[in-house]
This record gives structure tokens, sequence and C-alpha cells, in this order.
């Protein structure tokens, strides 16, 4: 499905009734792309709030390939971005304290808004709730909350519910302290349209 609007979680069990949070979908998203190869799917969707949707059909991704080498080959690097978002969350995971976790994944959020709205400033809607946000790093509720007061206390960030305010924008990024990284503009290799 092509996300149109909405924001959209895919995530999977685990035992005991828990579950991973693996990505967080926005509007241009294509969802359920990765259960692509699988007779079965691989992750469960669950929408944050009202979403549009519009189904694209395994037939319909085989003629876009047939058809269509540029869109084909965007399609390759988006999926070779989310594999590089997945191992940068792994390393944050293991590697990481949870304050650099929660930083790095409203930082990185906000970079894949910023895609779409060039006018996101540092306030923007979050309709992630700090549950959503302990799925996905793998902390408790009450650490997440704990952070956050952290954040706010070190005047990095302000987390109302349904909206985050970055306050010191280059402090956060310091706090973190991890690579940024810059997609390619219009890479020079891809087919020709």
């Amino acid at each position: 499905m092509l996300l149109l609007d909405g924001w959209a979680i895919s995530s999977l069990d685990v035992t005991e009734g828990g579950r991973q949070i693996v990505k967080v979908h926005m509007p241009g998203d294509l969802v359920g792309l990765t259960s692509l190869p699988f007779t079965t799917c691989v992750d469960t969707v669950i929408a944050l709030n009202d979403v549009q949707v519009c189904t694209v059909s395994q037939a319909a991704i085989g003629k876009l390939f047939h058809n269509n080498a540029r869109l084909a080959a965007l399609l390759f690097l988006i999926s070779l971005e989310e594999r590089v978002m997945l191992a940068d969350r792994l390393v944050m995971v293991g590697r990481t304290a949870t304050s650099q976790r929660i930083a790095a994944l409203i930082l990185q959020l906000r970079d894949r808004m910023l895609r779409s709205d060039p006018s996101i400033g540092l306030s923007f809607r979050f309709p992630l709730t700090q549950l959503h946000v302990a799925d996905m790093i793998g902390v408790t509720t009450v650490h997440v909350s704990r952070i956050v007061q952290e954040l706010a206390n070190e005047g990095l960030l302000k987390w109302e519910r349904g909206k985050v305010t970055i306050l010191d924008i280059k402090a956060l990024q310091l706090w973190v302290g991890t690579t940024s990284r810059e997609l390619v503009q219009e890479p020079t290799w891809l087919p020709l349209p």
C-alpha cells in the first residue's frame, strides 16, 4: 500500500505479547513492501492516526520494474536507505545510552519529514507515544518518560502529547554523537527517465 496521509508503524511480535517496532511509516512510504518476497506478511502494520492508503498490487510492482528502470532503481535505493536506518538503530540500541537513542530517533524522523515538507521547523507533530518509542528502542515506558524529562531539563527538547519541539538542534545532534548521513541528490548513475 502507498501511504497517502497519516502515520503508521510496522512491528514484529515477540514472546509473551511484546513487540518490536521496526519502522515508522509517513506519507509517501510503501507499506508492506518488505513482505513482497514472502508467502505471508512478515510484520504487523498499525495506523497511529487517520490514514489514507492506495493499494498497489504485486503485478503493478512487477510492471513498474519492467517498464520503468529509473523508478525501480529509486525503490532499490529506498530499500538500501531503510537497511542503513535499521543498522543505525541496531548500533544505537546495542551501544548507546537511552537518551541518545531517543534523540537519534526524533532527529531521524524529523529528517524524513523534511524531505516531503521542507518547511518543517523545530516544532512538529509527533503521533508516537512513549510506548511506541519504548517498543522501538528496547526500554520501558517509565525509562522513556524519565529520559524525556532529562532531555527537557538539559534544554534539548520538549515533548508534549502529539508534538515535539527541538529546543537546541545543534546540542541535540552533539548529544546523539553519531555520524550524520546525507543522501545523494539525483545520483548520476540512475537510468534516464
